[in-house]
């Protein structure tokens, strides 16, 4: 039998598949298998706890990666972040089903700033909850949109609720923001460096891809309007 690519068409797309494949086999799939087999959590570090994890639903859910990463480069413009990242940052990541692999949250553009470690740059819980309520409350030049749906609106809010001090310009008139779950303690720790596991609040409704498709919309006509000016 002659093997002539020019002119058996099945011969060239099967030696084409069986080579993509073989080495996707090779310099992909090998290697992600070798090193999530090989990649031990951080010491110290422990599970995510529920709130955590409802956090980081939050956080892929409200399309954070689009506009922050977690992954900070040994690069000198780096180094505010803090340490640069490491695989074992990333070890307790587990996959959510069979199907599922776990949340993308490295992220492929900074909009915003890493959040790697924005829990030991920012370590006020108040402050984190302005910020989510409206970004501009805290950062008066912000372009993150805001999340009023991740809080409640209150005239009399309960004993040991926890009210957001939204200034005057954002806070409802005559009402109260309380956000909807507290969070235990000031920081949320995945390693030393108080990486920030979970978002402030949690959601009463959360919209997915027509808030995604809106924060898009926004922020291209904010930056816009900024580069005309």
């Amino acid at each position: 039998m002659r093997l002539d690519f020019h002119k058996d068409h099945r011969l060239l797309f099967g030696m084409v598949l069986v080579g993509f494949v073989g080495l996707a086999l090779v310099i992909a799939v090998g290697p992600a298998l070798w090193v999530n087999r090989h990649n031990a959590p951080l010491p110290g570090s422990a599970p995510l706890t529920a709130d955590e994890a409802q956090g980081l639903g939050v956080y892929v859910s409200e399309g954070c990666p689009y506009c922050h990463t977690q992954q900070v480069r040994p690069l000198p413009q780096d180094r505010a972040f803090g340490r640069p990242s490491v695989p074992a940052d990333y070890a307790r990541l587990a996959w959510l089903d069979v199907w599922r692999e776990p949340p993308a949250i490295l992220g492929s553009e900074r909009t915003g700033p890493d959040l790697s470690d924005v829990g030991n740059r920012q370590p006020s819980s108040t402050w984190q909850y302005m910020h989510l309520y409206e970004s501009r409350a805290v950062v008066p030049w912000s372009v993150m949109p805001a999340f009023p749906w991740l809080f409640r609106v209150e005239e009399h809010p309960e004993p040991g609720a926890i009210v957001v001090p939204v200034p005057a310009p954002y806070a409802p008139a005559g009402r109260t923001v309380v956000a909807t779950v507290p969070v235990a303690g000031e920081r949320s720790r995945r390693d030393g460096r108080g990486r920030r596991r979970a978002c402030a609040g949690r959601p009463l409704r959360t919209p997915r891809s027509p808030h995604r498709r809106r924060h898009v919309r926004w922020r291209n006509a904010r930056l816009g309007a900024a580069t005309l000016g």
